[in-house]
């Protein structure tokens, strides 16, 4: 939470907790299926925990777009 203080960045959302748990499951599965993003799939790629030290300076010019997933070895 700090680096959004110091940036002055406000965080806004909705608190789900105070709602009853079969809307919540209603809601989860509305979103896991007709609200999901189209092209989620193309938003994301996954990296072997192995090829990290290469992926960190793509990461860090900005030559890497979207979502990374780091595989681990044998989860």
């Amino acid at each position: 939470m700090f680096p959004f203080i110091l940036r002055g960045v406000k965080l806004l959302g909705v608190d789900s907790a105070a709602t009853v748990m079969p809307l919540r499951k209603k809601l989860w599965q509305r979103m896991a299926v007709e609200l999901k993003p189209i092209k989620l799939a193309q938003l994301t790629h996954k990296v072997p925990f192995a090829q990290l030290p290469e992926v960190f300076p793509k990461l860090i010019q900005g030559e890497m777009r979207g979502r990374a997933v780091v595989q681990i070895a044998g989860a």
